[in-house]
């Protein structure tokens, strides 16, 4: 889990780069676009608790399986969970972590193939109900 903060600088530092590339859009837009990317801290999952990002690991060759990306990569569009542009390989690996976790109750944000949640406000936002978590600063924490 990482702070609000951390989840305010990596979405700030995103929102920049993109408002350089489109310097027409309008702001909710422009968060939007950038929300395909980083989560808005309006609605962001890690700062909860509710959310964690997760590979499969194959133990017996001692390497993670193919995802067709590395954890952090968000170059393009190859994030995306169901994504036709990647090897079948690394698809299967993605459906196999999908359907294991929804049948825990876990949620899979569709922009961003290894990210999970839990009944948070991304999940609330979409289907209309209550989130289970709420975002906190450190301080608030720490208190």
């Amino acid at each position: 889990m990482w702070s609000l903060e951390i989840q305010e600088k990596y979405f700030h530092t995103r929102y920049k780069e993109l408002q350089n590339i489109y310097p027409n859009l309008a702001e909710e837009e422009l968060r939007e676009k950038t929300h395909n990317y980083v989560a808005d801290p309006r609605v962001a999952w890690h700062p909860t608790g509710g959310a964690f990002d997760i590979l499969l690991y194959d133990i017996q060759k001692e390497s993670f399986l193919d995802f067709w990306s590395e954890i952090f990569d968000f170059t393009n569009d190859i994030c995306i969970t169901k994504n036709s542009s990647i090897s079948k390989l690394a698809q299967n690996n993605r459906n196999i972590l999908l359907e294991v976790l929804k049948k825990q109750w876990f949620s899979n944000y569709p922009w961003e193939r290894r990210h999970f949640s839990y009944w948070d406000r991304e999940r609330a936002y979409r289907n209309k109900t209550s989130a289970m978590y709420e975002q906190k600063k450190v301080e608030e924490v720490l208190k």
